[in-house]
């Protein structure tokens, strides 16, 4: 009966051992994560205490079917049954060696040592008996983390799928807008191209348009020269100022019709002149204001006089800085170096009613022609012809009259 009994102990610690190995198999194939693999360790330490406890169990297991043999079981299968005293020193010499904690030398009998042995086994059967608990627990374990698991799983392959979504919908968005963008490009691209056959068009157009124009300008300058050369030849570089009304050649004095309220100043000089026959002008000398009064001057006849033919009442008098009507412009080209340079020659212009200007227009007056050079260079840098400057050039072009310096200074105050 005992003998039944540690047969099948020993068959359930088979199916133990062959359960937890396959438990522990199946743990070691499903288990992914940290979680997994700690518990994998544990049911491996498990297995090892199993193992030991089994070997532990069947070997006790066998000794207690030999105690069985040795007091006297019979088995009719088994002639080793029939018990002998030698058999029985035999048995007890080999369980004290295997079992010396159990078989002790104070245990003489099989019936002092089974107790013990009975006890060994029934705590290896509590120690099996915990460890199915702790495998039980860790089988639990295993499945809630397989099904953490499965529902972290089931959670990144529901996000994966929407993200994959988000991510093919975006690159849908994406491949349109570059279609889009590449349309634009493209209808910016001939837009350039239209624009620059345009304005290649139009180039040519103006380049045409200018050599058009320039040829009108020239034509227009050629005749304003003409037009200029012609008025200068049939009239007076300039319009009378006042005229002669009393003149004495032996006192060398004339009154003249202009006065303080025609801005006369004293000092000026005036040119005489009549229009002779074929409106030829004759000269008739200088005159200089010595004293002025509201409505006319006194001047000084400065100039020898024809006896026959002297300065007398109504000849004209004009004077080219002044004038009663405006100021009259002027422009100064070249270098000024005599008497009166440039900036003296301003201020007598200015003195006598004139403005001074830095470039010709078309309502200037007069271009005063000083040397070659200009002004603001000194003697060894490179000095420019005035008639080579563009403000001469564009004064011949305006059909303005162009004087010399001893022209003007002739006129300004003494």
């Amino acid at each position: 009966m005992h003998r039944e009994s540690g047969a099948v102990h020993v068959h359930v610690f088979w199916l133990i051992f062959f359960f937890l190995i396959a438990v522990a198999g199946w743990a070691a194939f499903t288990i992914q994560s940290d979680d997994l693999a700690k518990v994998e360790s544990e049911l491996v330490t498990a297995q090892r205490e199993v193992e030991r406890i089994d070997e532990q169990s069947q070997k006790i297991g066998q000794d207690l079917a030999a105690v069985s043999q040795v007091v006297g079981y019979r088995d009719a299968d088994d002639p080793l049954s029939n018990t002998t005293p030698s058999v029985i020193s035999d048995r007890l010499a080999a369980l004290r060696e295997a079992h010396p904690t159990i078989m002790t030398e104070e245990k003489k009998t099989l019936q002092e040592a089974l107790p013990a042995f009975v006890a060994a086994y029934e705590e290896q059967r509590s120690q099996v008996a915990g460890r199915q608990q702790d495998i039980s627990k860790l089988q639990g374990d295993v499945s809630n983390l397989e099904t953490s698991r499965d529902q972290i799983q089931a959670d990144l392959t529901t996000q994966i799928s929407e993200k994959d979504s988000q991510i093919q919908a975006a690159n849908a968005r994406a491949d349109q807008q570059e279609r889009d963008l590449q349309q634009r490009i493209d209808t910016l691209r001939q837009r350039e191209q239209d624009l620059e056959s345009e304005i290649v068009s139009l180039k040519a157009e103006q380049a045409q348009q200018l050599a058009q124009l320039n040829s009108q300008v020239r034509e227009r300058d050629a005749r304003i020269a003409g037009q200029a050369s012609k008025l200068t030849i049939l009239y007076p570089q300039d319009e009378p100022d006042g005229k002669i009304l009393e003149a004495d050649i032996d006192s060398r004095l004339a009154f003249i019709n202009l006065g303080r309220k025609d801005g006369v100043q004293e000092g000026m000089r005036f040119s005489t002149y009549r229009i002779g026959k074929g409106g030829v002008r004759e000269d008739k000398g200088d005159i200089r204001v010595s004293e002025v009064y509201p409505d006319y001057a006194k001047a000084i006849i400065e100039t020898p006089q024809d006896r026959f033919d002297p300065l007398g009442q109504g000849d004209i008098i004009v004077n080219p800085l002044f004038s009663t009507e405006r100021s009259k412009i002027f422009v100064l080209v070249g270098r000024f170096p005599g008497r009166y340079n440039r900036e003296q020659l301003k201020l007598q212009i200015e003195a006598a009613g004139g403005q001074v200007r830095e470039t010709v227009g078309v309502d200037t007056d007069f271009l005063i022609q000083g040397e070659v050079g200009d002004p603001t260079l000194g003697e060894d840098e490179v000095q420019i012809d005035p008639t080579q400057t563009e403000e001469y050039q564009r004064a011949q072009r305006y059909g303005v009259q162009i004087l010399s310096a001893d022209d003007v200074i002739r006129y300004v105050r003494s």
